[in-house]
């Protein structure tokens, strides 16, 4: 079954619980193969777990991508032509 995408937003201070959370929603609703899943990361380290924990759950964990904050609001920007982006800080 094909869904059409949306922003779900899931808050908790018990990560376990909340990949249990992200693990049941994926599954409840794929997305097509070929459509990747976005889930915004607050690290790589955050990521790689997460994958792992996906992983556990469904023996897989495929067909993710895993954008920090700024650059998920960037891709946003960019497939809205809401305007430039903003330069980036390197501080």
């Amino acid at each position: 079954m094909h869904r059409s995408p949306r922003l779900r937003i899931f808050t908790g201070n018990r990560l376990e619980l909340l990949a249990d959370r992200l693990c049941s929603e994926l599954g409840r609703e794929p997305l097509a193969p070929e459509v990747p899943e976005t889930i915004v990361v607050p690290s790589r380290g955050m990521g790689a777990w997460l994958q792992r924990q996906i992983a556990l759950k469904w023996g897989i964990a495929a067909s993710l991508d895993l954008p920090f904050p700024a650059r998920f609001v960037d891709q946003l920007a960019e497939e809205f032509d809401l305007g430039e982006r903003e330069p980036v800080d390197p501080f």
